[in-house]
């Protein structure tokens, strides 16, 4: 009965699959699919089932190009292929960096500024010290005035992890606290991550909402990002509701900590729109709730999302090394098999997409076959309830 419900309540936002397989491929579309008709057709016939469009590009005009070659390639193939539209959301971002960027090394201190960006070239001693610390641009100055004294912070995916010393007015004094062996060089438009601080700033940016009376005019479902309280869920609703997008599947993008805190709750208000699903973004995922846990947050998440008959969306890095240069890692191989217990899997746009789909394609319908379909309605242990504590 349960698995029915699922089953059931996954159709109403994602498109049925091949009958040999069970989980779902989604592809985000690159920008040249707004032009290159072939490039759609051919990511119809190797088995897309819904077609991604990251909102944080692009804009209306390639929007309805995309999507007008996908429906046509999708009744050409008699398919029935799925618009998702993403919101961008406050994703916080380093804006002006010196040239070049710079290489930060364990024990660094910079300052991330809310005012302006780098005044002077950053220069080390003899002693291969900085001779003062530099200055890093934030693309959300707001976001800065909450973070406290002690708090962490990551940037460039992890790359760089630093703990706030000290706060002020022009912004953040951090010093690094780890690094890849030989430092790393921070550039311009990387990712800042701040999982220890309720930022307080909106889940919609201006730029998302200029984007919704597209959404519901054309898009099957719409990805909520950086959702984090069950009043982001509601405030979205009562926006589409008033534009007319009433069908509009929501799906939730799960992937900040508190977002992971508050899930049973964000699921509830979910429920009350038309349809409901829950995406696994683990990229910022993994770098809020720490590298260590994230197996064990996602696999909370899929059982959480089980216990309300939502369909879940496994995304981010999925066969990335194989879009993007042609090779597959063993690691990215087993990722997938894990990654068929979800009702649909996400592939990022490469200049291989099109081979990762169809080896995407060949493992989930071989994995389907072998994969225990284990899927508690809640944790036995609880252990979302102790990472919400702190354990």
């Amino acid at each position: 009965m349960a698995r029915a419900l699922q089953a059931a309540r996954t159709r109403t936002i994602l498109a049925a699959p091949p009958e040999r397989r069970r989980a779902e491929i989604m592809v985000t579309m690159p920008a040249n699919a707004a032009t290159d008709a072939g490039l759609v057709g051919a990511m119809v016939a190797a088995g897309m089932d819904c077609a991604r469009i990251n909102c944080a590009h692009d804009g209306p005009e390639a929007w309805a190009a995309m999507i007008g070659k996908v429906r046509d390639a999708a009744r050409a193939a008699d398919r029935n292929v799925r618009i998702h539209m993403d919101l961008g959301g406050p994703k916080i971002r380093t804006g002006a960096v010196p040239l070049g960027g710079v290489r930060l090394r364990r024990g660094d201190m910079m300052l991330l500024t809310a005012g302006l960006g780098p005044d002077r070239p950053v220069a080390r001693g003899a002693d291969g010290r900085l001779r003062h610390p530099p200055r890093i641009g934030c693309t959300i100055p707001a976001a800065l005035a909450r973070v406290e004294t002690g708090q962490s912070i990551w940037l460039d995916d992890g790359r760089v992890a630093g703990v706030v010393t000290d706060t002020g007015p022009d912004g953040l004094e951090v010093v690094v606290t780890r690094v890849p062996p030989g430092g790393h060089r921070l550039r311009a438009n990387k990712g800042v991550n701040l999982p220890d601080t309720d930022l307080g700033v909106p889940m919609m940016t201006p730029a998302d909402r200029r984007a919704l009376p597209f959404i519901a005019r054309n898009a099957d479902m719409v990805g909520l990002s950086f959702v984090q309280r069950p009043e982001d869920v509601l405030e979205l609703r009562a926006d589409l509701d008033r534009l007319g997008g009433h069908d509009v599947a929501t799906v939730l993008k799960v992937e900040t900590r508190r977002a992971v805190q508050s899930l049973p709750e964000i699921l509830l208000a979910a429920m009350r729109g038309p349809a409901l699903g829950v995406m696994i973004a683990r990229g910022d995922l993994a770098v809020e709730c720490g590298w260590e846990r994230l197996a064990e947050v996602q696999e909370d998440i899929l059982s959480l999302s089980a216990a309300v008959h939502a369909p879940v969306i496994w995304a981010t890095q999925v066969l990335e090394g194989l879009a993007r240069t042609g090779v597959p890692s063993r690691a990215e191989i087993s990722d997938v098999a894990l990654a068929e217990r979800a009702e649909c899997v996400m592939l990022n746009k490469g200049s291989n997409v099109i081979e990762a789909m169809r080896l995407l394609d060949g493992i989930l319908e071989r994995m389907q076959h072998r994969q225990s379909q284990r899927r508690a309605l809640l944790p036995r242990s609880a252990p979302l309830a102790r990472f919400a504590e702190g354990g």
